[in-house]
């Protein structure tokens, strides 16, 4: 199985929240990185505990998450922009046919003005790629036309995400490319587009959901990729969600020993169903501000 990082764009076949420099780089950053020899692991092993740990968050949480699923079908081509710093003038972002330019004053067709910092000029990017009317001549240069083949929206902090206008591989052959220093496409051209819809393979990204400030979560939060980073070097250690010792498979309602006559009884709940999550309190108050208030049942 190949290790598949989900960035928040809806990845076809993702099964980690976090990347292994992430999680590496987590737990240095607390002068863990030696805990259950996660330092010294081989990355294939430390991939498949990353892929553990995004297996729990998902079993045990999927249904407990506010908001939902973001991308239901995976059919439109896309990739996303981060930028590191805010642009100077005359550096560019190109998406397919169109080539957007970042200029102090506007003077031309889609330019772009840069912002105060690179959120704000990245969100002049985003009205520039669908002309919106009330930003011509404001932040975006009069006469600029939407789009032909992409649309865009904010995506995480500094970053935006460029999506096909039309379902379907074409879409892949959208070029992206940039010379602002320090901004990075994820890829080359707008990727994922497929003849077949796909439904998004984990719970995030998700629309409507906001943290308990009120602000809305975009793409794959950082105290997403944090629980999944303490749950993977846990997972090193032992399984993160064990069967139950249970031989019939229904809930235990009453178990007696007597040593003296090596005598045990054990009655199970009939028709009973189990439902056994371990909590890992550190790791799982990462994420409780995500879930819906009393959407999960633990049983320690």
């Amino acid at each position: 199985m190949a290790f598949i990082v989900e960035d928040g764009s809806g990845i076809a076949g993702a099964n980690s929240f976090s990347s292994i420099a992430y999680i590496t780089n987590y737990l240095t950053e607390r002068n863990r990185q030696a805990e259950n020899s996660w330092s010294t692991l081989a990355v294939a092993v430390q991939q498949a505990h990353a892929i553990a740990a995004t297996d729990y968050l998902e079993s045990r949480y999927r249904e407990s998450f506010g908001g939902k699923k973001e991308f239901t079908s995976l059919t439109l081509a896309k990739a996303v922009l981060t930028f590191a710093a805010n642009p100077i003038a005359a550096s560019a972002v190109v998406i397919g046919s169109q080539t957007y330019t970042f200029v102090a004053a506007l003077s031309s067709a889609n330019d772009v003005l840069i912002g105060a910092n690179a959120s704000e000029s990245i969100n002049n990017l985003i009205q520039a790629v669908s002309a919106n009317p009330d930003t011509l001549g404001i932040t975006v240069g009069a006469g600029t036309v939407a789009h032909p083949d992409a649309s865009s929206r904010a995506f995480e902090d500094d970053a935006l995400i460029a999506e096909a206008r039309l379902d379907g591989t074409q879409g892949n052959l959208i070029a992206t490319t940039t010379t602002v220093v320090g901004a990075v496409w994820s890829s080359v051209t707008l990727i994922g587009g497929t003849d077949t819809g796909r439904p998004q393979p984990l719970s995030f990204p998700r629309l409507n959901l906001v943290d308990r400030d009120g602000i809305k979560i975009l793409g794959i939060p950082d105290r997403l990729k944090q629980c999944n980073s303490e749950y993977a070097v846990r997972s090193v250690a032992s399984i993160l969600q064990p069967d139950p010792d249970v031989i019939t498979g229904n809930q235990v309602i009453e178990k007696r020993e007597k040593v003296d006559v090596i005598e045990e009884t054990t009655r199970w709940l009939e028709g009973g169903r189990i439902q056994i999550s371990i909590p890992y309190p550190a790791a799982d108050s990462l994420i409780q501000e995500y879930l819906i208030p009393g959407g999960i049942l633990l049983r320690g």
